[in-house]
């Protein structure tokens, strides 16, 4: 029977930790709003002034191929922080550190990696469960103002972002642009949003934010199953001949007539994206037509007796923008018929009255009527010069996905304060053995990072400030490292999303506890000749 080499077992480990800690230490230095830049080198490029985690992590290596698999683990966990939330990579990235130095201080001290790791993710599941706990709604607009500024660090553009939010209304979302001049504008506009996103990246026209963007874009919108090559070919010539960009919305689009979409988006750079609708069943037809209703399309199908093979171009509808995520559409300035749009959402506010005794039913329907009467927001950020924009636009960024996530999951104490009081608070009450009193108590010590990071980054004794916030009694008190005080967060503003907070901290355990589990690594002829020559 092969026994693994304990050898390996601690070293590995180890290797994995140095590369990571390497990177965190960067990453680090941009937490808080206060946080600094750090200046990244690009061979046959300008200088690049990251501001942020995901921008720092994607562009740092390590010669070590061990530690360069630490690095790449934590900048993966930033990628998808920043793919999927559009912020929390710096967060997440200090946090996964501090759990792996944690759980690869234990292992040494003779626990087993994967029991201290199965504990860990329980309590890291509990602590989760107490932050959301302690979320406060944030409906009024001062709090979004306040966790757009926290996530951003700017005052003026946390304000404005947080007008752009209210301006959008509940059923609206907001979306980000460079600006023409120096100063931030709002402009707020008819528009539609559903939680549906591109089916190929193969679509993706902005690699940055991961996003087929198109203007002035032609919208076919089909109730049922897009397959067949022939189902697509004829709106297809039309479009690619003429090069105007053809968004596909149907019940599905797969097989020869998804393939046919990416192969002329790969080869021949034609402007075209198909996306599925929202919902299911018959939620989903009524979706459809609402995206018709929206855009002054015809829905194509068996409903309307309408096929594709007969389709005319007086039939597609028409938007002066569209963007297309992983997961998020937003459809801006839709060609919809004034009456058409008045008289469907008519239908649906009759739909919701004959609903009132049916709760999903119900709210089904005014998830209809708050798609298709909400608006587009847009910030147009300015700035003095173009590297001072780049840097506000992705702070802004930042700023809306983690006030979309606080408008929908409520706020939480800032600055890393929730965090660390819910893991104290978790270590307190921890029963079972001692594996799960070690879980618990890395996670205390780990979940300090953030906060330690900040009051850092302030200039103030980290340790002593963790362990104020550690000892206090109220879930809301921790460090204004604007105000340079500590005291109240939620009275003073400080406050950050509660669902990112957590998202942040659970991805975090879990790639610590992937890499602490390592026993070995394989490394390429080449990567272990290079980096003996480099050491």
């Amino acid at each position: 029977m092969h026994r693994a080499n304990p050898t390996f077992e601690v070293r590995t480990p180890r290797a994995i930790l140095r590369g990571a800690e390497s990177l965190a230490d960067l990453v680090a230095l941009t937490l808080g709003p206060v946080g600094r830049a750090v200046l990244i080198d690009r061979t046959g490029a300008p200088p690049l002034i990251g501001g942020d985690g995901y921008t720092v992590a994607t562009h740092f290596d390590v010669a070590d191929p061990v530690a360069q698999s630490g690095v790449q683990a934590l900048r993966n966990l930033a990628w998808e922080m920043s793919r999927d939330h559009g912020d929390g990579a710096a967060t997440a990235v200090v946090l996964a550190r501090a759990v792996l130095a944690g759980l690869v201080r234990m292992a040494a001290a003779g626990h087993d990696p994967q029991r201290l790791g199965e504990a860990v993710a329980r309590q890291a599941q509990i602590i989760a469960a107490r932050i959301r706990e302690k979320a406060i709604p944030a409906g009024d607009g001062s709090i979004l103002a306040a966790v757009a500024t926290t996530a951003c660090g700017d005052a003026d553009l946390g304000r404005t972002i947080g007008d752009a939010f209210e301006a959008a209304g509940e059923a609206g979302t907001v979306i980000v642009e460079a600006g023409y001049g120096t100063a931030d504008e709002i402009e707020k506009r008819p528009g539609l949003h559903f939680s549906s996103g591109w089916l190929s990246p193969v679509f993706v026209t902005d690699e940055e934010s991961g996003r087929a963007i198109h203007d002035d874009a032609y919208i076919l919108v089909a109730s049922g199953r897009i397959e067949k090559f022939d189902d697509i070919l004829p709106v297809l010539e039309a479009f690619v001949r003429n090069r105007k960009p053809l968004i596909v919305i149907a019940s599905e689009v797969v097989g020869e007539a998804l393939a046919t979409l990416v192969v002329n988006r790969r080869k021949a750079g034609a402007p075209l994206c198909a996306v599925t609708a929202p919902g299911t069943g018959a939620w989903r037809a009524m979706n459809l037509a609402d995206i018709a209703a929206a855009t002054g399309a015809t829905l194509i199908g068996d409903e309307s007796g309408h096929r594709l093979a007969d389709i005319k171009p007086a039939m597609v509808g028409r938007a002066s923008r569209v963007e297309i995520g992983r997961n998020s559409t937003t459809i801006v300035g839709g060609a919809a018929d004034a009456r058409n749009l008045q008289a469907r959402l008519a239908a649906i506010r009759a739909d919701i009255a004959a609903a009132r005794y049916l709760a999903y039913d119900r709210e089904q329907h005014e998830l209809r009527l708050a798609r298709l009467s909400g608006a587009i927001a847009t910030v147009r950020i300015g700035a003095p010069t173009k590297a001072a924009l780049d840097h506000r636009l992705t702070a802004a960024r930042c700023a809306v996905a983690a006030t979309r996530s606080a408008r929908a999951g409520g706020v939480v104490a800032g600055g890393g304060a929730a965090l660390l009081h819910a893991a104290v608070q978790a270590a307190r009450t921890t029963i079972g053995g001692e594996t799960e009193h070690a879980a618990a108590g890395v996670l205390e010590r780990a979940l300090a990072a953030p906060l330690r990071a900040i009051v850092a980054n302030r200039g103030r004794d980290a340790s002593y400030m963790a362990g104020l916030v550690a000892a206090g009694s109220n879930a809301a008190d921790g460090f204004d490292a604007v105000g340079d005080r500590y005291g109240d967060l939620i009275a003073a503003g400080v406050v950050d999303a509660c669902e990112l907070t957590v998202e942040a901290m659970l991805r975090a355990v879990s790639t610590a506890v992937m890499l602490a589990s390592v026993a070995a690594a394989t490394v390429p002829p080449a990567k272990r000749n290079s980096s003996r020559g480099a050491a």
